[in-house]
């Protein structure tokens, strides 16, 4: 009889007190690096029931000593490399990444205006940022991309209202610019308004690390 061959190891998330499975994937023993498994059900539960306790359980079954998972405690890192090697604990941390998005606004300002076919004057138009089409997707691990968006229009057809310009004295200027039209008085459509977004990346070393960066992302758009 030919010699059996032991199974892929299978790496599961299992949720709260009666172990719950959530999801699982079947790795490879040749395989080193990350795995991503997919827990959206178990964190659209954790949103519906805020007061419940959020607790995962990583658990590698089958893995007969092939496959090491390094789980983090509150103390230190199972399965961590010894003291002197070049990967610090950090860098075998697992984490968890959540996408949000907020509720949208039932008022729309005329600097948060968004791009259409039709529309002419300063508006913000979508733009998604792919960093996967960057070369960046070896060092950043989440998110993939992102919408950076920017600004385009014309300032000579904007509406005479305050919410129009992101300061009255550039409503002013523009209307200096109105009645001298030789000068260089010539209004741009820039960004008035720009947002912060969290990046989880590798450093040199290998770290993995979470950071608030400022003014990513162009929420609103005006004359200035």
């Amino acid at each position: 009889m030919p010699p059996r061959t032991a199974p892929p190891p299978d790496a599961g998330v299992l949720q709260g007190p009666s172990a719950q499975l959530v999801t699982s994937l079947h790795l490879s023993a040749s395989h080193v690096g990350w795995h991503r498994l997919d827990v959206t059900s178990a964190v659209q539960r954790w949103f519906a029931r805020p007061g419940e306790r959020l607790r995962l359980l990583v658990d590698c079954s089958s893995c007969s000593g092939e496959l090491e998972a390094a789980l983090f405690t509150a103390r230190k890192l199972k399965g961590a490399h010894k003291p002197g090697s070049r990967r610090s604990e950090a860098s075998h941390r697992p984490f968890l990444v959540v996408h949000t998005a907020p509720t949208p606004s039932r008022r729309l300002s005329r600097r948060a205006l968004q791009c259409d076919k039709d529309t002419k004057m300063c508006c913000k138009q979508n733009l998604f940022i792919s960093f996967r089409e960057l070369g960046w997707d070896d060092w950043i691990i989440a998110p993939t991309g992102y919408n950076a968006n920017y600004c385009k229009g014309s300032c000579a057809s904007v509406f005479r209202t305050l919410d129009a310009f992101p300061h009255f004295h550039s409503q002013v200027m523009e209307e200096v610019r109105r009645h001298r039209p030789a000068g260089s008085l010539e209004q741009c459509c820039a960004p008035t308004k720009l947002s912060p977004m969290s990046l989880i990346y590798q450093d040199e070393y290998s770290n993995i690390i979470k950071r608030n960066v400022p003014r990513m992302v162009v929420e609103e758009c005006g004359c200035a």
